[in-house]
């Protein structure tokens, strides 16, 4: 399961926890959480329509490509990809139209279970990360190509810092690399481990999210949300930690002479 000697174990009531710190911080007016309903609710619609009622991406109007554009746009914002370093920063949302348009190519992957993505879909998901990457300009990183799949088709968790940090801290997989190879990992962990908990976490978010027009949360997300929470905890304590390292706690009495002699 890639565990190691030095990981934390994870317990049925920490998840439980970190599930009730998500749904209070989603359930607040407003939040960012949403972003990822919102955009993912307007990509389900169109790709659903692609799956059931035997239309063709080429049949997705310009007007509906933009709309996508535009709801992938102000999630990604919203989730953190628009900072100063970001390329996305320089750009406007119309960006986003090859990736939304290869997106379209690959609707039968919407939605579906994370454990059938590693089992018989991993070829298709190879390619469509594939084509996502070569929709840019530039060398898109494995945090941003996470979340626009995340929040498009919804099928992965998004590999940012507090994700990876908590697949560390747990053991789940030896490789915090996005790709096949973790994913697999962490399938089996959690549906080995917390399959019944996950299933009740995805259908009360089914529940709770529907009534605001997101019906459908995806196991991936859920996962994503709870391993989020986790890795945010890691960070602070580790911070917390080092702020209070005996070097720190040296430099600072050394500023509060400082001062004190400055005053004298």
């Amino acid at each position: 399961m890639g565990k190691n000697e030095d990981s934390s174990q994870l317990t049925k009531d920490m998840l439980d926890k970190a599930f009730e710190r998500f749904k209070e911080a989603r359930n607040k007016s407003n939040s960012r959480l949403k972003s990822w309903e919102h955009c993912f609710a307007q990509f389900s619609a169109v790709l659903k329509d692609l799956k059931d009622k035997n239309r063709v991406p080429d049949d997705i109007t310009d007007g509906e490509i933009d709309n996508l554009c535009l709801h992938l746009g102000f999630y990604l914002a919203s989730w953190g990809m628009m900072r100063g370093s970001s390329e996305l920063l320089q750009c406007d949302y119309k960006i986003h139209e090859n990736a939304v348009k290869c997106i379209l190519e690959y609707h039968e992957l919407h939605g579906i279970d994370l454990d059938e993505l590693c089992k018989d879909k991993k070829d298709d998901f190879e390619d469509l990360c594939k084509g996502i990457k070569e929709a840019y300009d530039w060398d898109i990183s494995p945090i941003l190509l996470s979340k626009i799949i995340l929040g498009t088709i919804g099928i992965v968790p998004a590999y940012d810092g507090c994700f990876v940090e908590a697949l560390r801290e747990y053991g789940i997989s030896e490789s915090v690399k996005f790709g096949v190879g973790s994913l697999e990992k962490l399938s089996e962990y959690f549906s080995d481990k917390f399959k019944k908990e996950i299933d009740d976490y995805v259908k009360e978010m089914k529940e709770i999210a529907g009534k605001e027009g997101c019906p459908h949360y995806t196991r991936a997300k859920v996962i994503d949300s709870i391993m989020w929470f986790l890795g945010s905890e890691i960070f602070q304590k580790k911070n917390l930690s080092k702020l209070l390292s005996d070097k720190n706690i040296k430099e600072l009495e050394k500023c509060l002479d400082a001062l004190a002699s400055a005053y004298k």
